[in-house]
């Protein structure tokens, strides 16, 4: 779970979803520069207004079609994977949805180990390892990825790696 309104007003133009998330509570991002969001596959419900204000243009959709309480104010397109339980069904917020046009996204593998924080398909203690124990030190930004991140990394960005680590760490 995310918290309620654990990201809210933070200016956040970039997201990358932990695939390990099964509910996004009220509030929480709402309020960021977020122009597209990619929802894991894990995903059952979405509280309300998690993701209003933003600038939103798409929300995909991996996984089967999840509880959404009033999550949006306003996005422009809704995708889905065809493969996934109760889609298309009834229109969400006005946008009906619309299966994935790139059928790849709905094959990604989110068996990813919860420790492969840079998301390369594997834990390295010289990448993943370190990026745990500089973030558990309050390093962020740019500092938190100097000289770390793999090569093939899929999550590569501080805001990415920081949205990913936030709700692993104790509060």
């Amino acid at each position: 779970r995310i918290a309620i309104g654990a990201f809210e007003n933070n200016n956040i133009s970039s997201l990358a979803l932990p695939s390990n998330i099964n509910v996004i509570n009220s509030s929480t991002f709402q309020n960021n520069a977020l122009v597209e969001i990619i929802v894991p596959k894990r995903v059952t419900h979405i509280g309300y207004e998690a993701f209003a204000d933003n600038p939103l243009l798409n929300v995909a959709f991996l996984g089967d079609r999840p509880v959404v309480s009033g999550a949006f104010s306003s996005f422009s397109q809704m995708t889905y994977c065809s493969s996934s339980e109760g889609w298309p069904g009834s229109i969400i917020q006005g946008i009906t949805p619309q299966p994935h046009e790139n059928e790849e996204l709905c094959l990604e593998d989110d068996s990813y180990s919860l420790l492969d924080i840079d998301q390369n398909g594997s834990f390295d203690a010289l990448t993943d390892g370190l990026l745990i124990l500089r973030y558990a030190f309050g390093v962020s930004g740019s500092d938190l990825l100097n000289d770390v991140i793999a090569t093939d990394a899929t999550r590569h960005t501080a805001a990415e790696i920081e949205a990913y680590l936030y709700p692993l760490m104790p509060q």
